[in-house]
């Protein structure tokens, strides 16, 4: 690849523009250009790319020229420039070099892994000259490492447009001898090794004025295009005809061809491709042409190709499985030139075409490489004339060279005066999402910290919404802003007031985590909080914290109070829109608790009370439940009605053992009464789950799992249970961690939670929390860490929460869904083990609506150390098992092996409650069976039996102590039906 002699009509299009753009200077100042999907980077000078690598960390490093930049106590003249950017062209670093008066970076290589050698053209005099090849030697974050001048003593002028690695490790230069006007130009090529020492060199005298502007490599030696001066005087022909040869591995020419016309050609780049043919582009007259040779020099095929019927260049080509993809630019009109893009096939049939770029700006390619994340992505320049400092310009586009250029862009703000526009002093909300529905594809940006969003769209109509991020806030807007783009490269800016709901109204939000937890280690956990209300906290925050007991309190980043085995952290005042962390340190116990085995911490943040009012439906009742082991004999819940009223209506609980059903039953309690259900500790893993009255504000889940009570008749007892279910941690001031000891420990991993019954099912009803945690996996220290998640189709984007980290991190949310998390400055240990030594954060997201039974959720990140190739994190998967929680309950099985001739049995139980006597009717019992009915209590323990040969049979009550029992059904000896019952 090379940047070609600016061509046939360049003088007129220059001449053109000038005229425009002082035209626009008379009638006042042009409007801002406006932005795509391609980035700009640079200063007010002249910033242009020339050269392109794909670095694997799947983003990119450009290298080129500078006129912003330069270095402290070097000159301003031009200068060495390169950049890296991320995967989402976020920039990484930026760097000039100044090694001489005038340097610009033309080509550049990877040598080694992370380590990168550019090729310059350098003066010491002016920028005509005279010039010398310079190489700098750079490492991964841009730090000049060595620079290696070299000149040749024949060569007054050498001018550089190229440069390969050779397959010995050792470099290609491709350029000519500048003679000024003693004598015309000649090709040269230099051959440098590993060690920067210069092998040999060629001077090649082609014809009139020879220049080498690309180099490759193929078997045996080398290939070479540039020009050479028409052999046809004028006026029968004017300006280069192309020049194609072969070198063998020495630098001896073994064939050379040319390609003409009457008017100017350019060879500009050249590549062999898998099958070993010679492929060229570069221009022919006005066309973009690619020529392909066999590896003996006969043409095979070729193809001229004109975008708007004007001129067309092509600057670079990269071969693909089945075709080429060409880069360079096409003039749309005198005033205008685009970036175009062009696939081809084997034969050089035309698959695609496009052309990318601003009515009022020029956008030129020099370069192009294929995008390790899918799609293209090309380095240049654009500028309203190459006159007037352009930017350097890297795009970003998909498989079919497209690329989201209409831009919209505004601030979201608190207009605390009602009056629905931006005044000064009104505070700007960051982290908020707005969010642009279209017909086809909906597009998301977060708000930045001065509440600064921009995203990125495709042409047709959209609906611009910021969403507020809970009741407590409503949109000036609140059915959206229509906005419309019919011409690509447009801008609309739109602003978004969010007025306040409730006025002064603390809304707080808390979130504790850790990466991973295990036995006999020190244990960090991370508790985040934030105040998503309309108001400050009046210096009375505070967090409290309970530990599970397995964990002992070690130390905190803040000061603290215990009081009832709970942890109360002072916050003081916390201003709506703000957040914070703090850590606690705690060490968990070497023998009390094993693999697998959970480990449960809880925070709750004050102030928690509600602003919004409560449902109408709800008259003051609320469910909760309680578990606990009772001295490894007796699992104890207690299911009870801790509000202000009585229950309406009876609700229904789920005792669910391991992953079966242990029984079912309805409740219906007083105002503050309580009810216990006493189970036998045997080892299993049990939870009850409680529906909540109807209108209970908030995201109620009355639940809770007791583990590791008693033991089997093995001696041991069932781990891995607990995190299939979701905690009641639905609202916003209650955070529940739960997770599961872990011996083996990966070095990244998403996790997500709950896993869903059976390590899977889950309700549509289920929201979900993913961790990612991460260690450093290189062997050198960590400075900037990546982790990318795009979020799957089942899930709503627009309900994402972050939550707690352990490091700082900044979060994104790019217009394909992609959701980022940014951490800088790390330092984590090289082969860390503990938990302390990763980093991880997590997040919340809700389903997408309408997620039917069968849904499959599949998820995982990228996580991208520094400069290194991305590691993926394993995948979780979720199917939607029923509509609601209650319908996956419903599904799971009773534990009972019944018969076949049993399938279908009911028990129906009435009175339940029940005060002098209950009757056990069975349904469904196919032929006639001997029934043997039994009632235990919740040891276990029979404490009435009774045989009957019809269905139905009644216990009478005779003293039987009020509480909760447990009926069972025998027909013919075999167990068919088993469920509980409450004496009152």
């Amino acid at each position: 690849m090379t940047t070609s002699n600016f061509f046939f009509s360049l003088n007129r299009y220059r001449t053109a523009l000038l005229l425009s753009v002082m035209f626009f200077f008379c009638i006042g100042s042009p409007p801002a250009i406006a932005q795509g999907w391609e980035r700009y980077y640079g200063g007010t000078g002249e910033d242009i790319g020339e050269a392109l690598l794909s670095t694997s960390d799947w983003g990119f490093l450009v290298v080129g020229n500078t006129q912003s930049f330069g270095q402290p106590g070097g000159d301003q003249g031009v200068n060495v420039y390169a950049l890296k950017v991320d995967v989402d062209g976020d920039l990484v670093w930026q760097r000039a070099y100044n090694t001489a008066f005038y340097d610009r970076a033309k080509a550049v290589v990877e040598i080694e892994a992370n380590r990168y050698v550019l090729a310059a053209e350098a003066s010491d005099a002016s920028q005509q000259g005279p010039f010398g090849l310079m190489l700098l030697e750079i490492d991964e974050r841009g730090v000049l490492l060595d620079t290696f001048p070299f000149s040749l003593d024949e060569v007054p002028n050498l001018r550089i447009n190229d440069m390969i690695l050779a397959p010995d490790g050792g470099l290609l230069v491709a350029g000519f001898a500048d003679y000024y006007a003693d004598k015309d130009d000649d090709m040269v090529i230099m051959k440098i090794s590993a060690d920067m020492e210069l092998e040999w060199h060629r001077i090649l005298d082609i014809g009139m004025n020879d220049r080498a502007n690309a180099i490759a490599v193929i078997d045996g030696g080398y290939v070479v295009t540039g020009q050479v001066d028409s052999e046809v005087e004028p006026p029968a022909a004017f300006g280069d005809d192309i020049v194609t040869l072969r070198m063998d591995e020495a630098g001896a020419i073994v064939w050379q061809r040319k390609l003409a016309s009457d008017q100017n050609d350019e060879g500009n780049d050249i590549i062999v491709d898998n099958d070993g043919n010679i492929v060229i582009t570069g221009f022919i007259d006005t066309d973009l042409i690619i020529w392909k040779y066999d590896q003996g020099g006969e043409s095979t095929d070729s193809l001229r190709f004109s975008m708007f019927g004007s001129g067309n260049v092509g600057e670079a080509i990269v071969a693909l499985d089945e075709g080429y993809v060409v880069a360079g630019y096409t003039e749309v009109d005198d005033f205008n030139l685009d970036q175009l893009l062009l696939e081809v096939d084997q034969s050089l049939d035309v698959v695609w075409s496009t052309s990318n770029g601003d009515v009022e700006s020029s956008d030129i390619t020099f370069d192009i490489v294929r995008s390790k994340s899918g799609g293209y992505a090309t380095a240049g320049y654009s500028g309203v004339d190459i006159l007037f400092d352009p930017q350097l310009s890297l795009m970003k586009t998909d498989e079919q060279g497209q690329i989201v250029s209409n831009v919209i862009r505004g601030q979201v703000f608190h207009d605390i005066d009602v009056a629905c526009d931006l005044d000064p002093g009104e505070p700007r909300l960051s982290g908020w999402l707005v969010r642009a529905t279209g017909d086809e594809k909906t597009y998301f940006a977060t708000t930045n910290e001065a509440g600064v969003f921009e995203m990125r769209v495709g042409l047709g109509a959209y609906v611009v919404e910021a969403l507020p991020r809970n009741d407590y806030w409503e949109s000036c807007f609140p059915g959206g802003v229509n906005v419309g783009f019919n011409q690509i490269y447009d801008t609309v800016g739109v602003n978004f007031p969010l007025k306040a709901k409730y006025i002064d109204c603390p809304l707080m939000e808390v979130d504790i985590s850790t990466p991973w937890i295990s036995n006999c280690i020190d244990i960090e956990y991370t508790v985040n909080y934030s105040n998503q209300g309309t108001g400050g906290t009046d210096g009375e925050a505070s967090v409290e914290v309970e530990l599970d007991p397995a964990l002992s309190f070690q130390s905190a980043s803040l000061p603290f109070s215990f009081e009832n085995d709970t942890y109360t952290f002072d916050l003081g005042e916390v201003p709506y829109n703000t957040e914070g962390s703090f850590t606690i340190q705690t060490f968990m116990d070497c023998d009390s608790i094993v693999e697998d085995q959970s480990g449960l911490v809880t925070a709750r943040i004050f102030p928690d009370t509600l602003c919004s009012p409560a449902d109408p439906g709800w008259n003051g009742a609320s469910v909760s439940v309680d578990g606990l082991c009772e001295g490894d004999e007796i699992v104890s819940f207690r299911l009870s009605n801790t509000g202000n009223a009585a229950m309406v209506s009876a609700k229904s609980y789920f005792i669910v053992e391991e992953d079966l059903m242990f029984l079912t039953n309805g409740f219906d309690l007083d105002e503050e009464q309580d009810t216990t259900i006493l189970l036998p500790a045997n080892g299993s893993t049990y939870r009850i789950i409680a529906e909540q009255v109807d209108g209970h504000p908030g995201n109620s889940f009355p639940t809770r799992a007791v583990e590791g009570c008693g033991t089997d008749e093995e001696g041991g007892y069932s781990v891995g249970y607990v995190t299939q279910w979701p905690e009641n941690d639905g609202d916003q001031a209650v955070s529940i961690h739960v997770d599961e000891v872990l011996v083996d420990v990966p070095d990244v991993a998403m996790v997500a939670h709950p896993k869903g019954w059976q390590d899977s099912l889950i309700s549509a009803q289920t929201a979900l929390t993913y961790r990612v945690f991460f260690r450093n996996i290189t062997q050198d220290s960590v400075i900037r860490v990546i982790v990318r998640d795009t979020l799957p189709e089942g899930l709503d984007i627009s309900t994402l929460e972050f939550g707690a980290s352990s490091h700082p991190a900044t979060y994104d949310i790019y217009e394909n869904g992609v959701i980022k998390a940014t951490f800088e400055n790390l330092e984590l240990p090289v082969d860390g083990t503990s938990p302390e030594d990763y980093a991880f954060f997590e997040y919340h997201v809700a389903q997408t609506d309408g997620n039917t039974t069968g849904t499959v959720i599949e998820n995982s990140a990228l996580v991208i150390y520094d400069y290194n190739t991305p590691v993926y994190t394993g995948r979780t998967r979720h199917v939607v098992g029923a509509p609601t929680t209650t319908g996956l309950l419903d599904i799971i099985p009773v534990d009972v092996n019944e018969p076949e001739w049993a399938s279908g049995v009911t028990v129906k139980a009435f009175p339940n409650p029940a005060t002098e006597y209950i009757t056990l009717e069975v349904e469904g019992l196919q032929g006639q069976r001997e029934l043997s009915f039994t009632l235990m209590n919740l040891y276990g323990q029979p404490v009435r039996s009774i045989n009957r040969e019809g269905h139905q049979c009644t216990f009478d009550r005779n003293n039987l102590p009020a509480g909760s029992y447990i009926y069972l059904v025998r027909a013919d000896g075999q167990k068919i039906a088993v469920g509980t019952l409450i004496i009152r």
